[in-house]
């Protein structure tokens, strides 16, 4: 699924590292608060190996690194469960951040853990 994703960023002859550092960029601007430096890179090996989705948020900063669209990087596609976006402009007024049930820490944006998956899909509904 990430095959194209790591093949835009081998093409611009990126480290994972450079990567990595136009997406916090991107982010950045648009005052996106997402995942630690060392979490991004372990991510996107597992998102550039197709062992993990994107989430549609992580979709489109990626769009915006490499100025194109998600389909055309490979990482197009329904994620079921996506975490809200929180801005650094909902954090400062002090918006209430939405709860949820992946992490008791920031909301971030992403994926779960499998431990996570696995504890959420083995809860009766």
């Amino acid at each position: 699924m990430g095959v194209r994703l790591r093949e835009y960023r081998k093409a611009r002859c990126w480290s994972q590292n450079i990567a990595c550092k136009h997406l916090i960029a991107v982010a950045d601007r648009q005052g996106l608060r997402i995942h630690s430096w060392g979490t991004l890179l372990g991510l996107l090996g597992e998102w550039e190996r197709g062992v993990r989705v994107v989430s549609s948020t992580y979709q489109q900063l990626w769009a915006e690194v490499y100025g194109t669209t998600p389909g055309m990087l490979g990482i197009a596609g329904a994620w079921s469960r996506n975490h809200p976006v929180v801005t650094r402009a909902d954090i400062e007024r002090g918006a209430p951040t939405p709860q949820v049930v992946s992490s008791p820490k920031d909301p971030l944006i992403g994926g779960l853990s499998g431990a996570e998956r696995i504890e959420l899909e083995g809860v009766a509904a």
